[in-house]
């Protein structure tokens, strides 16, 4: 019942959208997001359109809101709505709130998006100021934003705040965020230092058995790149999870499996023998969904680990492999 109330107000909200106020659209899109709604792409074309409109009359917070969603929802507004929003940004005569700042961060790393520098120097001046008193959430927020926009660099300064920050925060980290925070220093490259990587692993060690697949890839392949060795416990329970959690097979990534086993060859370490049955099976399963990169980074980390599949799994890799490279030449 609260299902189909809901998807009732949803059709009156749309029906009215033409009247809403840039306030009114921001506030629909949030409750989209937060509701995980299914929402068509048509309806969410029409939001963008009508609240372009009205993005330099619309309060900041509610621009920065409706971008958050958009990045939740997995919407790419389009370039006009970023810039429209950028140059919003960039004339604001004031501070950004922490929640402005923190929004307009995940967004742009939700949409794989580098701000303007102007922007970013906006977003980080207000950073600057309330990283000290923003929650574990929007620190994890914050830097995974770092990581994912590609372009551009946390300073020195606030990537030491936040490090601190999280360190002060870590009882505050679970299955979804520890595994963020771990693939954000790996992909910018940075060692938090001895204390956070001993209190990240403590943490690990207490979520392990809540991660999905790709968590626990993360936190692998975060760990690997970081240089820094998991302790038997923690493995053990990282490979129950990977392998034991009642995961389906679309629960399992190509991206997952393939991080999964890399790192434990990088690493030198062996994942035991039901992950690799399981690994082995799934690869077999679903091989079609892989990519070239994917089944490199596998092939080789069996070489490394001394692992052998077997004939059948070798053989589908094997032509997956050969069907990419032809597929990718028919493209060209």
């Amino acid at each position: 019942r609260d299902d189909w109330t809901m998807q009732k107000l949803f059709l009156l909200a749309e029906g009215l959208m033409p009247i809403f106020p840039g306030t009114y659209l921001a506030t629909l899109l949030s409750t989209y997001a937060i509701a995980g709604a299914d929402v068509e792409e048509a309806t969410l074309q029409r939001l963008v359109d009508l609240l372009l409109a009205q993005v330099s009359s619309t309060r900041m917070s509610s621009v920065c809101f409706a971008m958050r969603s958009f990045g939740a929802l997995d919407y790419h507004p389009g370039e006009r709505m970023l810039q429209a929003v950028q140059a919003k940004v960039a004339k604001h005569p004031g501070v950004l709130s922490d929640k402005e700042a923190v929004g307009l961060m995940y967004s742009f790393g939700k949409l794989e998006e580098c701000p303007s520098k102007p922007v970013l120097r906006k977003m980080e001046q207000a950073l600057r100021i309330h990283l000290p008193h923003i929650g574990p959430r929007g620190l994890v927020q914050v830097i995974w934003a770092y990581a994912k926009m590609g372009g551009w660099r946390p300073p020195p300064d606030v990537l030491q705040v936040i490090t601190d920050r999280l360190l002060e925060e870590i009882g505050g980290l679970d299955r979804i965020s520890l595994p963020m925070v771990l693939y954000s220093y790996a992909r910018l490259g940075y060692e938090p230092g001895e204390e956070l990587l001993l209190a990240l692993h403590a943490r690990a060690c207490l979520v392990a058995r809540d991660l999905c697949p790709q968590g626990v890839a993360n936190i692998l392949w975060g760990f690997q790149r970081l240089d820094y060795v998991p302790d038997s416990v923690l493995l053990s329970e990282l490979s129950l999870a990977f392998t034991q959690g009642g995961w389906s097979d679309s629960d399992r990534t190509p991206l997952a499996a393939a991080q999964f086993i890399d790192a434990h060859a990088q690493m030198g370490t062996h994942p035991g023998a039901d992950a690799l049955r399981s690994l082995d099976a799934y690869v077999s399963r679903c091989i079609e969904e892989f990519d070239t990169s994917h089944l490199n980074s596998i092939f080789t980390a069996y070489q490394l680990l001394g692992h052998k599949p077997g004939a059948a799994v070798l053989g589908h890799m094997r032509r997956q492999a050969a069907a990419n490279i032809k597929s990718g030449a028919l493209e060209k």
